[in-house]
């Protein structure tokens, strides 16, 4: 696509002027998405497999010493676990590409509308939003679990809940970008920081208060710590993937003078 999005948009402040800057295209932009993501995703994959790994293998093990005589000693798994790992690693790498797929997209559909001169702030700010609806807040609604923690009958209420959230995170996040931007054009920065601030944190209250608790009790006699550690780690995985990637977005699209 050769159609040109404006590199800048007007606001108040220090900084170079929005009509010196230069164009940058759908591709340009999508091109540094995708390679940040790729980034990302291979960060992610290295952590899942030096730390993250460790837990799973220990809730595997508790899951087949539960199993006990339920399972049949006898039948060879359809995958292994040194498939589950690489799978694993895999689904890392994946989920940077798609994560910088659709951010570039719509990054630059929306980046002339971020009232932010500097482009780096732009990616850090748009990226950081992203963080916390899609990671941040589903994943202290609704913690990871480990194998053996989950009933199985509750698995589509479980994602219909999880989905659900999310895309209510996602409507907050803009509807909290679009207070901030009518605030910053009737009032001084701090107080239109300020007063969004308190919007944000209500609506999240709103949300955390509004969904329901997950139908799931953790197994009794699973290990304390291992849950925590799991969920640790999962929230770690998508905090490097998202930290990875606005850092390394927002070099790429350094502004050159």
């Amino acid at each position: 696509m050769s159609s040109a999005f404006p590199a800048t948009d007007t606001a108040s402040g220090d900084g170079p002027d929005p009509a010196s800057a230069p164009s940058v295209t759908f591709g340009t932009v999508l091109r540094r998405a995708v390679l940040a993501g790729l980034l990302a995703g291979a960060l992610a994959a290295l952590f899942v497999g030096l730390v993250a790994e460790t837990s799973i293998d220990a809730a595997i093990a508790i899951e087949e010493a539960a199993a006990g005589d339920h399972s049949h000693g006898d039948e060879e798994p359809l995958v292994t676990r040194a498939q589950q790992v690489v799978g694993g690693l895999m689904a890392a790498i994946v989920f940077g590409l798609v994560v910088g797929v659709i951010f570039g997209t719509v990054y630059a559909a929306i980046r002339h509308r971020i009232t932010v001169v500097d482009e780096t702030r732009r990616v850090l700010l748009l990226a950081t939003a992203a963080y916390i609806a899609t990671a941040l807040l589903p994943a202290l609604k609704y913690p990871a679990n480990p194998p053996a923690v989950g009933d199985p009958d509750t698995v589509n209420e479980r994602t219909v809940l999880y989905f659900t959230f999310l895309a209510a995170s996602i409507i907050l996040a803009v509807a909290v970008g679009m207070v901030y931007k009518r605030l910053a054009s009737r009032h001084q920065l701090s107080s239109a920081l300020t007063m969004t601030g308190v919007v944000a944190l209500v609506g999240i209250a709103a949300l955390l208060i509004a969904w329901p608790s997950t139908p799931d009790s953790v197994t009794e006699g699973f290990p304390a710590q291992l849950l925590w550690d799991f969920r640790v780690q999962s929230l770690t995985t998508l905090t490097i993937i998202w930290a990875a990637f606005g850092l390394a977005m927002g070099w790429l699209s350094r502004e050159r003078y």
